[in-house]
């Protein structure tokens, strides 16, 4: 499939480094909701030990991709094979899910990127700059890097949970369903001219130990409204829950509007070696 040209309408996932404390919920009416700060505590700490549980951790995925209207007016679809690796990044202190695409479209590609030799190069900047590659298999004009399926936890990242706020919006079959809305600079995403892009959505949490079972993430991008979910399971080898299924929407209105949706299964979880020396 021929390569599309990308608009500059969309953003890039950027990191932070600041450590801040917890904020206060907010009920509807405005109180301090003593109980959403607990329930968010014990899931920040379930996040934080959690990142460590999936770091160096790979699996397949399949992903579909389609394309209504922009540019060329017509409907597009583009199916991928990759391998998807969940790590930690010393040089560039990011967490991250990196695909090595392998079939696109049924098709094997016959020059791949050796991602396992570039994560243990330690190079600053080389998990990121595979992230971007990928990219290039994203249909639609709207450029984006930020299409993983770990994203939105780490809005329960010490660098980030202070400046969002978290309501709880009701209970489900023994799961609390907890929305958030960031509120201050700077922001998990920011839009490509650097300006912040203010996310909000909802995790579905386990109240006995944290665990996110299902997190929705929404957010405008310029014009481009975006929805990222992602539905968790329990995994019998790694003895952990993992992303089990990665939702993407995109719709873009202008003049020639876009719609894009995404699915990514995922399966086959397994632990790999990465010797890494920071350069």
């Amino acid at each position: 499939m021929a390569p599309h040209r990308r608009l500059l309408i969309g953003a890039l996932l950027v990191a932070t480094s600041l450590v801040t404390p917890l904020a206060a919920g907010r009920t509807p009416g405005g109180q301090t909701a003593t109980s959403v700060d607990a329930l968010i505590a014990k899931a920040a700490a379930y996040v934080r030990d959690y990142r460590e549980q999936l770091t160096y951790v790979m699996a397949t995925e399949r992903y579909t991709q389609t394309l209504t209207g922009g540019i060329s007016q017509y409907d597009m679809d583009e199916t991928l094979a990759s391998d998807v690796y969940f790590v930690y990044v010393p040089a560039d202190k990011v967490w991250m899910a990196i695909r090595d695409v392998e079939i696109v479209d049924g098709k094997v590609l016959k020059e791949r990127d050796n991602v396992r030799a570039i994560l243990n190069s330690g190079q600053v900047g080389a998990a990121r700059a595979l992230k971007d590659k990928n990219a290039r298999y994203n249909l639609g004009t709207i450029l984006r890097n930020f299409n993983e399926p770990t994203l939105s936890l780490l809005i329960l990242d010490d660098d980030h949970r202070s400046r969002t706020t978290f309501v709880q919006q009701k209970v489900s079959g023994g799961r609390v369903i907890v929305s958030f809305a960031e509120h201050t600079a700077p922001t998990l995403i920011m839009n490509v001219d650097g300006k912040p892009a203010f996310s909000k959505g909802e995790f579905t949490i386990d109240p006995a130990n944290g665990r996110i079972e299902r997190a929705e993430l929404r957010i405008r991008l310029g014009v481009v409204d975006a929805t990222l979910t992602t539905t968790y399971r329990a995994d019998a080898k790694l003895k952990m829950w993992v992303p089990a299924r990665f939702d993407e929407l995109y719709v873009e209105p202008m003049r020639r509007p876009q719609r894009i949706t995404g699915r990514a299964d995922y399966s086959d979880y397994t632990r790999f070696d990465v010797e890494v020396r920071i350069k």
